[in-house]
């Protein structure tokens, strides 16, 4: 969607979302480096594992994982003991700072895949008989919006977010790209 809150549907129309340093050389969002460890804990690092830190939540999570960062906020999911299904997460930096998303969307799961400037983006998921639906939402503040375009799609994914725009996909395929 752009800042008009109309579908985009040509590519040419997205706006631009390379992180350049100031040099012009292509870096990675941060210094930072955000992903999960092999016990299943969402981690978050600057530069060697001795600086990592655990930002698995201490209750109600069984396994998390981290899938981006803008130096300030990482976003990923964990998994929830209670309701059995992924929620989306957001964390400032430390395991206690962790805030579940999930609880502002009525879908079973939910994933966050990217972070910027206080907003989250990624998506909800629905599983219906052997088919499992998908919305794109962006959360800003902890409120969740659905960014699912209206009609002529079952699928869509929010997939990155920066300065308030975000970029995605819809599909009336499921699965569009391989994910299970």
């Amino acid at each position: 969607r752009n800042d008009r809150n109309t579908v985009v549907t040509n590519a040419a129309d997205l706006p631009d979302f390379r992180l350049d340093t100031p040099s012009g050389n292509p870096t990675s969002a941060s210094s930072k480096q955000a992903g999960g460890s092999g016990n299943g804990h969402a981690m978050l690092s600057s530069g060697n594992a001795l600086n990592s830190i655990d930002l698995h939540p201490s209750v109600g999570y069984s396994r998390s994982m981290v899938t981006a960062t803008d130096d300030v906020e990482q976003c990923g999911y964990a998994f929830s003991t209670s309701a059995l299904h992924n929620h989306a997460m957001k964390w400032s930096g430390s395991a206690s700072s962790y805030t579940d998303l999930h609880g502002a969307i009525s879908f079973d799961g939910s994933y966050c895949l990217g972070t910027h400037g206080g907003q989250q983006v990624g998506y909800g998921e629905r599983p219906v008989y052997f088919t499992t639906y998908q919305n794109a939402f962006v959360w800003s503040g902890g409120v969740a919006t659905n960014l699912h375009p209206p009609a002529g799609y079952g699928y869509s994914k929010a997939l990155a977010v920066r300065n308030g725009q975000q970029v995605g996909y819809g599909s009336s395929l499921p699965y569009p790209y391989g994910e299970t």
